[in-house]
């Protein structure tokens, strides 16, 4: 059964990806709601983390600002 991790970018869920990087189960998502003129950031943070430990990595997006 695969485990969907929410990433956000922030110091919780980062480390929440750190434990959890060596399990083949896991994919990565991230929500940019885009709010923030830098939430595109956020986005490709969670990405190039989730890439480094080889984990697929799922982005949604919406223009919510």
């Amino acid at each position: 059964m695969k485990k969907v991790l929410a990433i956000s970018g922030g110091v919780d869920s980062m480390v929440l990806l750190h434990m959890f990087r060596n399990d083949p189960d896991v994919v990565v998502a991230h929500f940019d709601h885009g709010t923030r003129p830098s939430s595109e950031e956020d986005a490709k943070f969670v990405e190039t983390a989730a890439k480094k430990y080889g984990l697929p990595f799922y982005l949604g997006q919406a223009k919510l600002g």
